[in-house]
């Protein structure tokens, strides 16, 4: 379980990370950040420590928060499952790993039910052979995808929480677009607009103080 955590892990920082880079554009050693609204010089090294500090304590927070989820959804996995295999073992029979993956979680997208990928079981070994390595083989496929199941669950949370974040900035944006639009085709409010874009805040600023009046 702790080495799903850690795989669990790995997957969220890759998302963090191409999250991060999806929300920044760089040109000419200048790295705009269009969420912050900032601009970091990269050749200065302007980036404070404070302002690292902050991201290092979000990336922890984000990270400790999703694992804590994923360990969560194995409370009573001992009570619940262990028990079934090890009682399996002591009789010398097996779990039927299919009906029983079917009980447990949905339906893998991977590995059909009962079975798992050769590279991770070895291929080579003839099954009901050592009845102990057979049941143990079959507890480490149900535990491997228990939390193939449980990481799929807080992939799609987080899927779903960027695509909400990434329609209300596009909204958001449309939003300026449409207002900057309406402003430059009344011929009532500003001569000229200079249009200066900041992340994705339009500041709009008068190239002169006074307005046409018809």
């Amino acid at each position: 379980m702790k080495m799903g955590g850690k795989n669990v892990k790995r997957i969220l920082e890759t998302i963090l990370l191409e999250n991060s880079q999806a929300s920044t554009t760089t040109q000419d050693g200048v790295t705009a950040d269009k969420e912050k609204g900032v601009t970091t010089n990269t050749k200065e090294g302007a980036t404070t420590n404070k302002e690292e500090e902050e991201e290092g304590k979000k990336k922890y927070d984000f990270l400790r928060h999703y694992l804590l989820l994923f360990y969560k959804d194995f409370k009573g996995f001992e009570t619940n499952h262990l028990d079934d295999f090890t009682n399996a073992m002591r009789k010398n029979s097996r779990v039927n790993l299919a009906e029983y993956e079917s009980t447990y979680m949905e339906r893998d997208l991977i590995f059909q039910p009962g079975e798992m990928g050769e590279g991770i079981i070895n291929g080579k070994r003839k099954k009901n052979n050592d009845i102990i390595k057979d049941n143990l083989m079959d507890f480490a496929t149900f535990t491997m995808k228990m939390a193939g199941d449980t990481t799929k669950k807080l992939l799609e949370i987080v899927f779903e929480t960027l695509q909400k974040r990434s329609r209300e900035k596009n909204a958001a944006v449309e939003e300026l677009q449409k207002t900057k639009n309406e402003l430059i085709a009344d011929p009532h409010v500003i001569d000229r607009i200079y249009i200066i874009k900041c992340g994705a805040t339009f500041i709009y600023k008068p190239c002169r103080s006074y307005f046409y009046i018809k």
